[in-house]
């Protein structure tokens, strides 16, 4: 089960670290002030690191929230127009893309992948 929460980033921007010139900072769920962390990202040392720690840490945070669009969104499209009448009808785009959505989801939550 996925930790419930609002994720969000939290630059550790008074670390002891930053005296040796390192950034670093974590991920967290803020539940009404009652956060707790969900990771603790590696210190960086360049600007450059800086940049990717920043765009690696928001894409974790919203993780939960892309997971659950993919749900919703996958869920929707086999309920609508069912996998086997578009595999029977020739949309091979849209059947890869609801099996692409399946495999990642399953990733996400730690199933089988086919």
């Amino acid at each position: 089960m996925i930790t419930k929460g609002k994720w969000i980033v939290v630059p550790n921007q008074y670390n002891e670290m930053i005296d040796e010139g390192k950034h670093t900072g974590s991920i967290c769920v803020d539940d009404d002030g009652e956060g707790y962390y969900i990771c603790t990202m590696k210190e960086v040392e360049t600007l450059e690191g800086v940049s990717q720690w920043r765009d690696n840490a928001n894409l974790i945070a919203a993780a939960p929230d892309m997971l659950e669009a993919l749900q919703q969104i996958t869920s929707a499209l086999q309920a609508y127009y069912g996998l086997e009448m578009l595999e029977e009808t020739g949309y091979t785009l849209l059947v890869n893309a609801i099996q692409y959505s399946n495999d990642a989801i399953n990733k996400a939550v730690g199933g089988a992948n086919d």
